[in-house]
């Protein structure tokens, strides 16, 4: 009895140690905008006909030469917390080429969102392509040290010539494995060397028995 009670233990090991640990939770609330925009200010202004699927957030008329951001609601995070950030963006047909867009994430030390720490953005987005949904990711996103808080970032900035208008749909802000400590992981020889000890574990309890 003693030596399966030992295989059952050296099992539960096994599935302890195998599971990757994860950052804590990432929740974006409504960044699909099936519906409406609500979670969203400062830009924020839904398209019932554009999306993908429909419903989307439009963020414009940005004015000449300047940027115009659409913020979601402050979010709790802690320090060391990652995520994957990624969205996708279209421009409309008609916008100058010279305008952009910019996924980001910006970083807060206090839990509401005032006190500005750092921010994270992605490589941006050209509106040279029109009337197609375009993906865009920052990748891998980590919470700094000291920060509290944390807003998504829809940027979209207007060329030298003219206003500049851009539709965001799907932004997905999801947890993603954190690698800190290696973790062993059994091939499958080893899975039939466990096999073999866990066998062999059971013998040498029944011939103590007998």
């Amino acid at each position: 009895m003693r030596g399966f009670t030992a295989g059952l233990l050296l099992l539960s090991a096994v599935t302890i140690f195998t599971a990757p640990p994860v950052s804590a939770a990432c929740t974006l609330p409504n960044g699909t905008f099936d519906s409406d925009v609500s979670g969203w200010s400062n830009f924020a202004d839904f398209d019932a006909g554009r999306g993908n699927p429909p419903g989307s957030n439009h963020v414009g008329p940005v004015p000449i030469s300047n940027s115009g951001n659409s913020w979601s609601d402050c979010m709790l995070v802690a320090p060391g917390d990652a995520c994957t950030l990624e969205a996708e963006v279209l421009f409309p047909t008609g916008e100058n080429a010279n305008a952009a867009a910019q996924l980001g994430i910006l970083y807060y030390s206090d839990a509401t969102c005032s006190s500005f720490l750092s921010l994270e953005v992605a490589p941006g987005v050209s509106n040279s392509v029109q009337e197609v949904w375009l993906p865009t990711s920052a990748g891998s996103v980590v919470a700094p040290a000291g920060a509290q808080g944390a807003r998504i970032s829809l940027n979209v900035i207007a060329g030298p010539t003219q206003t500049a208008n851009a539709n965001w749909d799907n932004v997905l802000l999801s947890t993603q494995p954190v690698e800190s400590v290696p973790v062993p992981m059994l091939d499958p020889s080893g899975l039939v060397l466990l096999a073999g000890v866990l066998a062999l574990g059971g013998l040498v309890a029944l011939r103590a028995r007998t």
